[in-house]
Order: structure tokens, then C-alpha cells, then sequence
């Protein structure tokens, strides 16, 4: 978590499973590097006020985050969580299944020479 990240973050972006900013937008240097690098990134978090002097810990709204706690992000949706979430892996197979029955029609019709 950053106020802003510049070129000098770079390292702990690498590092870093997400990345929150209290500022930018979504062409801003931090999304646009996070998004090369295949990490989730929140900008412009106007909730977010990064510990000043080195004491490496933030509030957002009215919860404290230090050093190492967990601090989830969700990308998609935009929000940050306090605390660790359970993983939800959903598999789309009402889509997948669409998209089998059109590979095995495009197969029939090349078998047929249509």
C-alpha cells in the first residue's frame, strides 16, 4: 500500500501478491505496471491514509492495518477486506458446457464439408 507508487516501487510490486494506492486512477502508473505484471490493483482509494514516518501500517476508514496483516483486495469489485478470506474457486460449467457444444457443431460441420 502506497499513497502513490512510483518507478522506485517497483521491487515490492514484484513481490507483492496486489497493490492499493490512496491516489491515481486506472491509467495511472500503478495499474498500468500492475496489470503487465498480472497483480490485482485498487488506485484511488480515498479511504486510505498510509502511518507516516516509517511506522509501515495504514487505516482505511476506521480500521488499522500494520506491517504483515492481511489485507485482501478485490479487483473486480474494487473493495479491500480486513482480515483473511476464504478462496471461492467457481468453475463456469453452465458456459464451459455452451462452449463444448459448439466446438463438437463446428466439428460436424467440417466433417460433413459444410
Amino acid at each position: 500500500m502506497r499513497t502513490d507508487l512510483t518507478t522506485a516501487d517497483l521491487a515490492g510490486l514484484v513481490a507483492s501478491a496486489g497493490v492499493l494506492t490512496a491516489r491515481g486512477g486506472r491509467t495511472s502508473h500503478a495499474a498500468v505496471v500492475a496489470r503487465q505484471l498480472n497483480k490485482v490493483c485498487i488506485v484511488g482509494c480515498r479511504d486510505l491514509v498510509v502511518i507516516p514516518g516509517g511506522r509501515r501500517g495504514c487505516r482505511i476508514g476506521g480500521l488499522q492495518f500494520a506491517e504483515g496483516d492481511d489485507l485482501p483486495l478485490d479487483g473486480h469489485s474494487g473493495n479491500a477486506y480486513g482480515g483473511r478470506l476464504d478462496v471461492v474457486v467457481e468453475r463456469p460449467s453452465r458456459y464451459l458446457l455452451v462452449i463444448r457444444r459448439w466446438k463438437v457443431r463446428q466439428r460436424e460441420r467440417l466433417a460433413s464439408g459444410g
